[in-house]
């Protein structure tokens, strides 16, 4: 008794370093994201220069003294915690010398930068010292899992779902500040655009190219970026490798969202999701950069221009900071900018299961051919997964291009190929197009509305219904017609389970469209239902295409919109699923079985 009543009462001085290390840490995380939203989101007058500085200090202040709290409640020793938690400490260090040589270090960018103006070098060292601490409070974060947050009912798709929402939530107060756009817009069009962005859809009730500023276009380019490759695979991915490990929960989690088999290859497949991206971006981006070479000549900012594109065609965003975007005459014609873009919106689309078997299967197969295989060795194989994702895109490209030029070719030349060939790779992902979407046929509408339906492939930047969805229900209408007793593709049986899940999710993205144009047809009964019927698809497909119908939209339409995308990128049936209640059932017990009249 007396060893517990004087363990409780070294508790009780305790309280308030805890209390000043918690309110130190929110306070400082506060001050530097209030400084890099001032920064980003208005012009900073040099009499506001000192504002801003003050700020940052007094966020550095505060964060030295989270720090040192942190360190007397652990009582551990400080080489010993900055080796445990190495790149928080490499943060800490970079904070400590932005906030003690702050003269030598603003010398060093005058020389570097020797047109700018003094207090702009001042506003670029209090982005840097801002977003620093803002780094190493997002890492503690990750690193403390809070008891409050342990208790809330989050399933791994609900904490799916919150974080796109707050991501939207976050770029549409970007882009309403007053330096992220020219004339200024409407909470609705920030949160129309914000959505589009996150949910790499691509429609936009405005030219982004005009609208927005510099600025406003970073911020775009930041929410395709994070909503492409996903808020919570960017937050496991720095847990993993930068933040002690993933938690045994956490590694579930990850499992569930990204049907991982293995739970021991976690760390594999999280270093080939963001290895991939950026490798595969920055390869885009060079090309893209060589390709339109010409046009960049008159540019201002033409590493930003294959930057953007770059990033924007992977993610299958299909959003341009060009006025008019790839149907610009000096773009529309260009065939390496077209493969360009082609190339990185097919990469986009396949998903990071094949990806990661396919880094898998080569690596297996380089290592072979140097000898370096073990006793026993069982060589890695394409999955049947990969070679239904191959099979079932490559086919139904072929499909789309070939009915794209015999539906809406006009002279069956050159440029009826062009365009096919666009229509047919971007159409189910990216929704670039080298001409006016709203000129095609009909017939090539419905042709086009029916590739956006089935999109691109599971765990990917693209929407729809997935390609494997749609490839199992082709099998098992293949199986009901001939009869056979499993579902078999590639010398494989799949699970009974899969034909009803695809079921599901057809029937789910088919209501969702329905019940989405009816609504479109309510609020704007002078547009053609063929237009809006396609709005709404492109919306459910996170496409991006559109009849020129998004500029006409009303406000309610808009949120309608928004809200289509939104649940295009979660998955209409993760969306519904994430929100019902498990229904336990009953192991031994089951229904009488009856009989219905199907036809």
């Amino acid at each position: 008794m007396e060893e517990v009543s004087r363990e409780s009462a070294d508790e009780k001085p305790a309280k308030l370093p805890r209390f000043a290390r918690g309110f130190s840490g929110i306070a400082s995380s506060l001050a530097a994201l209030a400084v890099l939203t001032a920064i980003i989101g208005w012009t900073v007058p040099a009499d506001g220069a000192g504002m801003l500085r003050a700020g940052t200090f007094c966020a550095a202040a505060l964060f030295f003294l989270h720090e040192a709290l942190s360190l007397f409640l652990r009582k551990e020793p400080v080489l010993r915690h900055f080796a445990k938690h190495w790149f928080r400490g490499l943060l800490f260090f970079v904070v400590l010398v932005l906030t003690v040589a702050r003269a030598p270090l603003s010398a060093l960018f005058e020389r570097a930068f020797p047109d700018a103006a003094p207090h702009e070098i001042g506003i670029g060292y209090a982005a840097a010292l801002s977003a620093a601490v803002l780094w190493a409070h997002a890492l503690r974060v990750i690193r403390e899992r809070r008891t409050f947050f342990r208790r809330l009912p989050l399933t791994p798709g609900r904490v799916f779902i919150s974080s796109f929402v707050l991501l939207i939530s976050a770029g549409t107060l970007l882009l309403k500040t007053p330096d992220a756009s020219v004339s200024g817009i409407s909470w609705c069009d920030a949160l129309f655009l914000s959505t589009s962005a996150v949910c790499v859809t691509g429609l936009t009730p405005f030219d982004v190219a005009r609208e927005l500023t510099f600025s406003g276009q970073c911020i775009l380019l930041a929410l395709i970026q994070l909503g492409g490759l996903g808020v919570m695979s960017i937050t496991y991915f720095f847990a993993h490798f930068f933040v002690g490990g993933l938690s045994l929960k956490n590694r579930f989690d990850f499992q569930d969202l990204f049907s991982e088999e293995n739970i021991g290859q976690i760390g594999t497949v999280l270093a080939i999701i963001v290895g991939f991206t950026f490798t595969a971006e920055a390869i885009g981006a060079v090309a893209v950069y060589f390709s339109a070479a010409d046009l960049l000549e008159a540019s201002e900012r033409p590493v930003f221009f294959a930057v953007f594109h770059a990033v924007s065609s992977f993610c299958n965003a299909g959003l341009s900071c060009l006025p008019g975007g790839m149907t610009d005459s000096r773009l529309c014609g260009n065939m390496g900018m077209i493969f360009s873009v082609f190339a990185m919106c097919f990469a986009g689309s396949l998903g990071f299961p094949v990806i990661k078997n396919f880094w898998m299967f080569f690596t297996d197969r380089l290592r072979t051919r140097l000898r370096r295989k073990s006793v026993g060795h069982v060589p890695v194989r394409l999955t049947t997964h990969t070679k239904i994702v191959l099979t079932t895109s490559l086919g139904v490209f072929a499909f789309g291009f070939a009915a794209f030029y015999l539906l809406d070719g006009t002279n069956w030349g050159a440029d009826s190929v062009r365009r096919a060939f666009v229509l047919a790779g971007t159409s189910r992902t990216s929704g670039f197009d080298i001409a006016p979407t709203g000129d095609i046929s009909p017939a090539a509408k419905l042709i086009l509305m029916a590739l956006m339906f089935i999109g691109g492939s599971p765990f990917s930047t693209a929407g729809g219904i997935k390609t494997t969805t749609f490839a199992v229900a082709l099998l098992a209408l293949r199986q009901y017609v001939l009869g056979r007793r499993d579902l078999e593709v590639f010398g494989r049986r799949l699970e009974s389970d899969v034909a009803r899940q695809v079921l599901a999710i057809i029937s789910f993205a088919a209501s969702l469209v329905f019940l989405v144009t009816l609504a479109l047809c309510v609020l704007h009964p002078e547009i053609d239902i063929v237009s809006l019927a396609f709005e709404a698809v492109s919306a459910a497909g996170t496409v991006g295409l559109s009849c020129d119908v998004t500029p006409r939209l009303s406000d309610g339409a808009k949120y309608l919109v928004a809200g289509t995308m939104f649940v295009g990128r979660i998955g209409v049936l993760l969306f519904v699923t994430s929100f019902l209640p498990r229904r336990k059932t009953r192991l031994n017990a089951r229904l009488p079985e009856t009989s219905i009249v199907l036809s």
